[in-house]
């Protein structure tokens, strides 16, 4: 019996990093999770409106955005509000992590974290791991 990937919970990520992108992907996949990428804002809403994800994650050093403000709208938006989201970037870049928390991100990972243990993180902020 095979089961419907659509069955999974939905991830999106916001990744700048291609090969990145693809180590993350495979590790959310096995963990029991649906993935799908969106290169910058107006790609991202387009497919929140179609499915809303479980969790968004998103690289705060992307360069096609501006990954803060996106944030800071994503949380003042009523129909957005509530949807969990995991920054991240160089552990050494603190006021970019500073200011992603400031916007209302409700996770704010090391690469290296991201890269490690985000099927958890994912777990963690959204209430639960996938069935």
């Amino acid at each position: 019996m095979t089961t419907d990937s659509r069955d999974r919970p939905l991830v999106m990520m916001v990744v700048y990093d291609l090969f990145f992108r693809q180590k993350v992907e495979e590790g959310l996949l096995a963990a029991g999770y649906r993935v799908e990428a969106a290169m910058g804002p107006r790609k991202m809403r387009e497919k929140m409106e179609r499915e809303r994800p479980l969790c968004l994650v998103m690289d705060l050093d992307i360069t096609s955005m501006d990954a803060v403000e996106t944030i800071r709208a994503l949380k003042s938006d009523p129909s957005t509000a509530d949807l969990p989201i995991i920054g991240y970037c160089s552990h050494t870049n603190l006021d970019l992590r500073a200011a992603a928390r400031d916007a209302g991100c409700d996770r704010v990972a090391a690469r290296s974290e991201i890269s490690s243990k985000l099927d958890r993180l994912v777990a963690q902020v959204s209430g639960g791991a996938p069935a």
